[in-house]
């Protein structure tokens, strides 16, 4: 309980709990804290590295209030701490920088995590004086904010901007009896009628608004667009990047776009919006150089000049720490982009694996080539080109399209609802990727070349076919034509190009000669104009050479992995469904088990299906393990 303080008879304004343990009081207060934390998650963003940025500018409410305390010796302390009324989170995220933890600021803080220099460790001495916790704070922090490379410098500078926060203290009331009740109302008021909230979307469209802003105010919006979507074809300079940022948030026509488009590119919506997808992509996902070759191994990274604005902007973490929950953030605002291009927006789940954590470590670069030389590749057998077109230009199009070939896969979607199989997001592009290099039956590369190129016109149709929506398109046949009657929809994707777990076909071995005879007549070598020579024994990879290959493979191979374990999953889920409905209609039917020796043969085939699985993680830990020697 919580009553007001009462000294020599006389209620004063401030506030007491009933007396208990310290360890239990410390046990209270760090309960409370993981419950803030468990509800922060559902924050969409990093209230650490958002407080570490940009500061705080809201004020908070915090009240005195006694805690009479037993210590371990039976001694009897009643130490003052200021309590947050409001803004509770923050004051967690502010000791999180600080490195602390709210129950020490109660019970004490251990000596060892706030030792001072030159000062011997004393595992057994605890701080509990405000005054001196504070001291040691403002000495270590100023300390390593003014000796370069100091242990705690990136702590200190973290901590710079919340060293100071507004907040209004309540010293008195009136009516003491009544201090609890109306703060316990402000804590109500701010938190159940606070404002309304955000969807996914509209989230989106908002971060994306800021980082747009923060390019233009560090003024490296124009340098960006034009090193790595015009690549370099033009200056900074020379471009309206005022005008361009308007055409970026949807202020203006995506025209002011057409300077960026390759040369000799027509300017058409098609090609505009495309554009448009490129500079959406490069700004939330920027290049990063490549890591120092004299880089100490726990050195600072440095990540360039365009991370750290994108980082700012969406409060995140740095950039050494994990990049998934990142790569979630920025692929939701990424969608929510580029859905804006189209008249049907999908669901922006469907586009959760379109990116991974390696591209916010690292960066995307658009591909040099115009729209319609990555076609014009892809119609060439160029195996590269198609996995771009259809990861990085095909994309939206599947996705927001009025028959969406892409869903987010998800329960949520009404059975009645839903069109083809149940499958994820990425396996339906590796499906339609891995189909250029082995294509299922009746695939061919018309085909998918008639897809690609409807996909991308789609948006910009004013009618449909047989009366469907505009933007729907008749499915190819295997020499590209139009299927009359077949709807290019869902049930069509699923079906031309099933689920599937396979490679997609990098690094397979280049078919031999038919040539029966290998050998070369070497007086007739030169004579004869060849430039290469087929020598009898293979020559052996040299070790860089088999090294760039593999680790440039190696993005794909975790995919792939990604995928067939889904995919296996979603098996099990249908396994046991499949069991459950059997023994329910085996109730209702009032029928008799199965005999005990067929139950084991299934309890049999389940254990070994377990032992695989039990493989599964075990390789995963290795591989886990291994990819720190990469």
């Amino acid at each position: 309980t919580v009553r007001a303080v009462v000294e020599d008879g006389v209620p004063l304004a401030a506030l007491s709990t009933d007396q208990v343990r310290s360890d239990v009081a410390g046990a209270l207060q760090q309960y409370a804290v993981d419950k803030l934390r468990e509800r922060g998650r559902q924050r969409s963003y990093d209230l650490i590295e958002s407080l570490v940025q940009e500061g705080q500018r809201d004020s908070t409410v915090v009240v005195l209030q006694r805690v009479p305390m037993t210590g371990r010796d039976g001694s009897v302390v009643s130490p003052w701490r200021g309590f947050h009324v409001t803004g509770n989170n923050r004051g967690d995220a502010r000791l999180q920088a600080y490195g602390l933890e709210a129950q020490q600021m109660l019970t004490g803080v251990p000596q060892s995590v706030l030792r001072l220099p030159d000062e011997e460790e004393n595992r057994r001495l605890v701080l509990v004086g405000l005054g001196e916790i504070l001291r040691r704070i403002s000495t270590l922090l100023n300390t390593a904010y003014t000796v370069p490379g100091h242990e705690l410098e990136e702590r200190a500078s973290r901590a710079q901007r919340i060293a100071q926060v507004p907040a209004r203290v309540v010293v008195g009331a009136r009516t003491p009896e009544r201090l609890e009740e109306s703060l316990r109302q402000l804590n109500v008021h701010d938190h159940l009628r606070g404002q309304l909230g955000y969807d996914n979307e509209d989230r989106g469209l908002g971060l994306w608004s800021t980082l747009v802003k923060a390019y233009q105010a560090k003024r490296l919006l124009g340098e960006l667009l034009a090193k790595e979507v015009a690549q370099d074809r033009m200056a900074a300079g020379a471009l309206d990047v005022d005008a361009i940022a308007d055409a970026l948030v949807g202020a203006r026509a995506l025209d002011v776009l057409a300077v960026l488009l390759s040369p000799g590119d027509e300017v058409s919506p098609m090609t505009l919006r495309d554009v448009a997808i490129r500079c959406t992509t490069v700004m939330l996902f920027p290049p990063v150089p490549p890591r120092p070759e004299n880089l100490p191994p726990r050195a600072h990274m440095p990540t360039g000049r365009y991370w750290p604005v994108v980082r700012a902007a969406l409060q995140e973490a740095p950039w050494s720490q994990s990049n998934g929950p990142k790569a979630e953030r920025r692929t939701e605002v990424w969608a929510a982009v580029v859905s804006q291009h189209f008249a049907n927006r999908g669901n922006l789940l469907a586009a959760k694996s379109a990116f991974s954590a390696r591209n916010v470590q690292f960066g995307v670069r658009p591909d040099a080539r115009s729209l319609t030389s990555l076609m014009n590749a892809c119609r060439q057998g160029d195996a590269a080109a198609w996995e771009i077109l259809v990861r990085r230009h095909l994309l939206p199009g599947l996705i927001n399209a009025p028959e969406p070939f892409i869903t987010s896969g998800q329960g949520s979607e009404k059975s009645e609802d839903r069109k083809g199989v149940r499958r994820p997001p990425s396996n339906a592009v590796l499906a339609l990727v891995n189909a250029y290099a082995s294509p299922p039956e009746g695939v061919t590369r018309e085909l998918l070349c008639a897809f690609a190129e409807s996909v991308l016109r789609a948006p910009d149709a004013s009618a449909g076919v047989d009366g469907q929506a505009p933007g729907t398109f008749w499915a190819p046949d295997a020499h590209g034509h139009p299927r009359e009657n077949v709807l290019a929809d869902k049930n069509w994707f699923d079906a031309t190009f099933p689920k599937t777990s396979a490679t997609n076909g990098k690094g397979k071995d280049v078919p031999s000669s038919d040539d029966s005879d290998g050998s070369t007549d070497e007086d007739t070598a030169d004579e004869s104009g060849e430039v290469s020579v087929e020598v009898e024994d293979e020559i052996p990879e040299d070790a860089l050479t088999r090294m760039t290959r593999l680790r440039a493979a190696l993005t794909t191979q975790v995919d792939n992995s990604a995928d067939a374990v889904a995919t296996a999953a979603e098996q099990l889920e249908r396994l046991l469904g499949h069991i459950q409905d059997a023994v329910r209609s085996r109730k209702e039917a009032g029928a008799e088990e199965e005999p005990s020796e067929v139950q084991k043969l299934y309890v049999k085939d389940i254990n070994e299906i377990k032992k695989e699985w039990t493989k599964v993680v075990e390789l995963l830990d290795q591989a886990g393990a291994a990819v720190w020697e990469l």
